[in-house]
């Protein structure tokens, strides 16, 4: 009668290990499907940022190409303007240099801010696509280890604690004796 009962017990422990192992099967699915996903949108936000990075270094390319370009178009009229008063006299001369250096400073001095504005935007972009591409290299999120349960060991369970009489932080022994 005894075996009997052992064997429904055991039976009944393997039942309840099977159904819990499944539950475990399941939460584990869930959580790598929730992974997956996460995977996914993390892939689809990097390729909007590279997208926008892409576009905001076509933009850099282009206020650098306009800069440039009203460079030249300045140096071209500084040229002009020595030119003309080269013909026309000294004392016109020395004014027409003095206005047309200003206005080739000043235009210098907006493409070179424009410039700079659209590198510093151009590389907090960039800086950050380098950070997603840092985590990006992995294929998948990570999942979380998974191991079977330890084996008990049988017997009394033992304190690792180190307990001694009379001990005190200079070490045991040490001290007053407080004993009548």
């Amino acid at each position: 009668m005894c075996a009997g009962n052992a064997d429904r017990k055991k039976q009944h422990a393997e039942e309840d290990a099977r159904r819990r192992q499944a539950q475990a099967d399941a939460e584990a699915a869930r959580r790598q499907d929730e992974l997956n996903r996460l995977a996914a949108e993390r892939q689809a936000v990097a390729a909007q940022q590279q997208a926008e990075m892409a576009d905001v270094q076509r933009q850099y390319a282009q206020q650098a190409a306009v800069a440039r370009q009203q460079v030249e178009a300045a140096q071209r009229q500084h040229q002009a303007q020595l030119a003309d008063a080269a013909r026309q006299g000294s004392a016109e001369q020395q004014r027409v240099l003095e206005a047309s250096a200003a206005e080739r400073s000043r235009i210098e001095t907006e493409a070179k801010q424009k410039v700079e504005q659209v590198g510093a935007a151009s590389g907090s972009v960039s800086s950050a696509l380098r950070a997603l591409a840092i985590r990006g290299n992995q294929p998948q999120a990570p999942t979380a280890q998974t191991a079977g349960r330890k084996q008990q060991a049988a017997g009394a369970r033992a304190t690792t604690a180190s307990l001694r009489m009379g001990a005190t932080s200079r070490g045991s022994g040490a001290g007053a004796n407080l004993s009548v």
